[in-house]
């Protein structure tokens, strides 16, 4: 299991292109990721994307949610150590990747101006995210990891349009089995790009097989993944490209 804690120079790269998202409702009132109730121990109860099918192996780079205090503690993010955040297969068992996030140089952090019923400010999060994905299909959880959970405070997750969420609990010691839910799903927005491009076959290395696809589709090619330049047009240019990549796949 990969687990790593992140303090990261801010920015990342935020213009990669959007892998997964779930677009934000009006409402902030959303779902609530408690806190185990001991200062020392906490849960994290919250799966933030409905599942998303990458077709390519990605690198990812940047996730983006909102989120705001219950005011229970405080009316903004102080309650909120950090964040776990999570990806797993379909299958639920050991995650492909997984680390903790920290707020502070970790966590670009901003209110948004709107207000839930309990007086708490929502607040939009940016991490970023140090990893790929292979090809396949993926659930991402994310947990607020808070400071206080003797006093009750809880975190809510701002609603997305898109419904079907899954959660899981950790008590401290270990984490509980994955349960479904379709009733409710949490405004996100992930973002990575290919990890290698030129690795058209996905066989992890850049070879001939893979300028043989080229040619194969040599000529105009809109939308291609052979059109390495995206110029429209599978030509030298990008045979050039993939020759200068020979080799193991970063």
């Amino acid at each position: 299991m990969l687990f790593r804690s992140l303090l990261v120079a801010w920015p990342a790269a935020a213009l990669d292109p959007i892998v997964a998202s779930n677009l934000q409702v009006l409402s902030v009132d959303g779902l609530p990721s408690g806190a185990y109730p001991n200062a020392a121990t906490h849960f994290y109860q919250q799966c933030v994307a409905t599942s998303f099918t990458l077709t390519r192996a990605t690198r990812l780079s940047t996730l983006t949610f909102w989120g705001s205090s219950d005011y229970t503690v405080s009316k903004g993010p102080a309650n909120v150590r950090g964040f776990e955040i999570r990806f797993y297969t379909p299958a639920f068992t050991t995650p492909t990747l997984a680390f903790t996030v920290l707020r502070g140089a970790g966590i670009q952090e901003s209110s948004t101006g709107r207000v839930n019923s309990y007086g708490g400010l929502e607040y939009q999060f940016r991490v970023n995210v140090p990893g790929r994905l292979p090809a396949g299909t993926w659930w991402m959880h994310v947990g607020a990891n808070l400071i206080d959970g003797l006093n009750g405070d809880g975190w809510l997750w701002s609603p997305g349009a898109i419904k079907g969420v899954r959660y899981t609990t950790y008590s401290g010691s270990a984490w509980t089995a994955w349960t479904a839910s379709s009733a409710y799903g949490v405004a996100h927005e992930l973002r990575g790009a290919l990890a290698c491009p030129c690795d058209l076959d996905e066989s992890g290395v850049i070879d001939i097989g893979d300028i043989a696809l080229q040619l194969l589709d040599y000529g105009p090619c809109p939308g291609c993944a052979t059109d390495i330049d995206a110029s429209g047009t599978v030509d030298f240019g990008d045979i050039s490209l993939t020759l200068l990549e020979i080799g193991p796949c970063p």
